[in-house]
């Protein structure tokens, strides 16, 4: 077997940093669910967001569950209540500007260098993972990455996702979460803390599956090891079913403007969901943006 050795070599200063996203394990605001009647709708999707036993007569009477994601956004910690102080490279951020709310498979989380949405999905208005009324930090742009061609190369200044800047903690990031255990109704797991997951500036985060408990009331720190694999150009002249690969910009997705292998699992379980269920999940986004949202009832059988 031949191997080549690719003699251009690469600094960690040309990629950007990983995004970085962060959940609290509570599910919503205790105060806030005080204020809900036992008898109500927002009581019975609470208990069911918390999986818990609900009264069945009233579940049943929720028809329309598209507001799911606005009804978890309400609920949950703000990421302005969870982020107390960031810092990147060396510099103090308004913690609101670095940090987004999303919401994924593990209700709403906050998030970190994500390459923007209108260049992300190809319904960048879709608010199934973003919330987009968001403000950057004074003078920094999205722009368009991607794995394969990297950034534009009329950079502005200031841009997002933001480059890795050098090695060693001093330039990494830097957090101080609140978990405000006083205010947990219920955890998404058996304690209390957060989740954090570090991943593609590309792909939405697979939290529930893959996202690393944090105690609360302890300093953790988490170190990084890139790694970049690079492919030879002539293997685009082997027929893709030998190389069992595919380049970004060989298959074209629905709901994603780049082409990932996660990008793409996360379109085949949501076609395989609407086609068995006929409908989609309230965290992911939709095909073309009229599709029903799946009711919360089904995970009380999990």
């Amino acid at each position: 077997m031949l191997v080549s050795i690719n003699p251009k070599y690469t600094k960690i200063t040309d990629d950007p940093f990983p995004a970085v996203t962060i959940c609290n394990l509570n599910q919503a605001y205790k105060a806030k669910v005080q204020q809900f009647s036992i008898d109500s709708y927002e009581y019975t999707k609470t208990q069911m967001l918390c999986k818990r036993d609900v009264n069945l007569t009233v579940a049943d009477a929720i028809t329309d569950w598209s507001d799911l994601r606005d009804f978890i956004h309400e609920i949950s910690q703000p990421c302005s209540k969870m982020l107390l102080k960031c810092k990147y490279a060396g510099v103090i951020f308004n913690c609101t500007e670095l940090f987004r709310p999303i919401i994924t498979d593990n209700g709403l989380c906050c998030t970190f260098n994500m390459i923007d949405p209108k260049f992300m999905f190809r319904d960048f208005n879709s608010k199934a993972y973003i919330y987009l009324n968001y403000n950057y930090p004074e003078g920094y742009v999205p722009v368009d990455w991607s794995s394969e061609a990297g950034y534009p190369n009329d950079l502005p200044e200031k841009f997002i996702p933001m480059k890795s800047v050098g090695t060693g903690e001093s330039v990494g990031l830097g957090l101080i979460l609140d978990v405000e255990s006083e205010e947990y109704y219920c955890s998404a797991s058996d304690s209390i803390g957060f989740k954090i997951l570090l991943h593609n500036p590309l792909e939405v985060p697979n939290m529930h599956e893959i996202g690393l408990l944090l105690s609360a009331g302890l300093e953790t720190k988490i170190r990084i090891q890139p790694e970049k694999v690079e492919s030879e150009k002539y293997l685009r002249y082997i027929n893709k079913n030998a190389r069992k690969c595919l380049f970004e910009n060989e298959k074209r997705l629905k709901m994603y403007i780049e082409y990932t292998q996660r990008n793409c699992g996360i379109e085949c379980c949501v076609a395989e969901i609407l086609e068995k269920c006929g409908c989609v999940p309230h965290y992911v986004p939709k095909f073309s943006g009229n599709e029903t949202t799946c009711s919360m009832i089904s995970l009380l059988f999990d």
